[in-house]
């Protein structure tokens, strides 16, 4: 009886349905193939997560080229897996390709567009002029022109953006190709933000340049390399126009780091008495729409301290022109530090001169653990180590939250270039710290980067430091 009954659901499981390529389908052939498409389905999805989480990362790859990656060889192993499948019941290669032909005659007349989206999204993964998390931006497109979104996901037929409106967009491969697209994120991580400013003729333009890039100077979303700068665009009857220069290594606020950095600089340069022209027909430094809980709170500048008064107390500076102290201002950048936070050690390079902004640092020797002095606000220091290229004697570090005004080597080197007759100021200055000099001197001579036998004139020696240091020829 048990023999009657299982011969019974042999034959029923193995009833022939019909026959496609040579091959009979069945019940049983239908099973099997069910369950070696599920066995590929979850090797394809471990292969996929093991490259994508473990393998990729491990190997410290970028996420745009690990999606790239990832996606390639997962749909090999797919298609791989699908035709070891098929092969499992009889369906051969060879019939394949008999049915390939026949889908080739369709492709060429009815699904031209599905071809030509998988080869776009082909070249696209092995190019990788588009990855995941890259901005972009459809401006010629006349269907999305003007529309801004970051990749997500990259598949053979289509690409989904992220607007920045939080919508997703699925966009056909062949698109890609078809319309020029900006793409913000390839070849450089910066996006450059221009501010129009536009002020009375009669403002401080020294005072004007020092407050605005101080400003920026302390939004978090602006970088600092590459410096912020302002452009004189126009000299105008009722008003000076300029352009701030900022950049940001995020794409996708751009809005709102613009509405804080035009709050930011309207307010404070308000309360330094400069005041914002409105050209007709054009008003700048307006609030956009952006909601209350994303404005940034306003940054308010130091009212007691200007860089270029402090500037001017510097021997080298002290007769600088107004238009050359904006230069200096505009060469160096403002530099944070958190309480316990090490600026330089001793015997690192001299590269650098400072000003304390706000705050104050302790100037010790790790040595012998001994506070040597402490800089507060207005204090200058380490000119002699950037001018001369001498290794630092001390090492310091902040006693609070302190802000650096900084001219770096390679500023003041171009500083120096620009205006020669600052190195004959230099020249005449240095000789007053004559005793500092001695010991400098002697330490240049015991690290090697000083002959013995060089000249014991002041002058000369200092005029050979800077033609060495900085190429001059004096």
């Amino acid at each position: 009886m048990i023999h009657v009954i299982s011969g019974y659901i042999y034959t029923v499981v193995n009833y022939t349905l019909f026959n496609f390529l040579g091959v009979n389908f069945s019940i049983a052939s239908f099973t099997i193939l069910i369950l070696n498409f599920t066995i590929v389905w979850l090797i394809t999805k471990l292969v996929q997560l093991f490259i994508r989480k473990f393998l990729l990362v491990k190997l410290d790859v970028d996420i745009g080229t690990r999606e790239a990656v990832t996606t390639l060889i997962t749909y090999f192993v797919g298609v791989v897996g699908t035709l070891i499948a098929l092969k499992s019941i009889g369906l051969h290669l060879s019939s394949l390709i008999v049915v390939a032909g026949g889908l080739g005659l369709g492709l060429g007349f009815s699904l031209q567009n599905i071809a030509r989206d998988l080869l776009s999204g082909i070249i696209i993964l092995i190019r990788r002029t588009i990855k995941v998390n890259d901005f972009l931006q459809f401006g010629s497109n006349h269907e999305f022109r003007n529309l801004q979104g970051t990749v997500t996901n990259i598949e053979l037929l289509s690409t989904l953006i992220k607007t920045k409106d939080g919508a997703t967009l699925i966009l056909p491969n062949s698109q890609l190709f078809i319309s020029p697209i900006l793409n913000w994120s390839f070849g450089s991580s910066y996006n450059r933000i221009i501010i129009p400013i536009y002020i009375r003729p009669d403002s401080d333009i020294v005072l004007f340049t020092e407050t605005v890039l101080s400003t920026v100077s302390q939004e978090h979303a602006i970088v600092s390399d590459p410096a912020p700068c302002l452009i004189f665009k126009k000299l105008g009857q009722k008003y000076l126009e300029f352009e701030l220069y900022v950049w940001t290594k995020t794409f996708k606020d751009e809005a709102f780091i613009r509405s804080s950095v035009n709050f930011a600089v309207e307010y404070n340069l308000r309360q330094r008495g400069i005041y914002i022209s409105f050209p007709d027909q054009n008003i700048y430094f307006q609030a956009l729409s952006t909601p209350a809980a994303t404005i940034p709170e306003k940054v308010t500048l130091h009212q007691h301290i200007s860089i270029r008064d402090l500037l001017k107390k510097v021997p080298y500076f002290a007769d600088f022109t107004e238009l050359e102290l904006r230069k200096l201002i505009e060469i160096g950048y403002r530099q944070r530090l958190v309480l316990g936070q090490v600026l330089f050690n001793e015997g690192d390079v001299g590269d650098a001169f400072y000003i304390v902004l706000e705050g104050s640092v302790e100037i010790f020797t790790p040595k012998i653990n001994k506070q040597l002095n402490v800089f507060t606000e207005g204090t200058f220091f380490g000119e002699l180590s950037l001018i001369l290229g001498i290794p630092r004697t001390a090492s310091v570090k902040a006693l609070e939250t302190t802000i650096l005004f900084v001219i770096h080597h390679q500023q003041f080197e171009k500083l120096i270039h620009e205006y020669p007759e600052l190195a004959q100021v230099i020249i005449q200055e240095l000789p007053k710290y004559q005793q500092e000099l001695v010991e400098r001197r002697k330490q240049l001579q015991e690290m090697n980067l000083l002959d013995d036998d060089t000249d014991d004139n002041w002058a000369v020696w200092v005029r050979k430091r800077l033609e060495k240091i900085f190429s001059l020829s004096i």
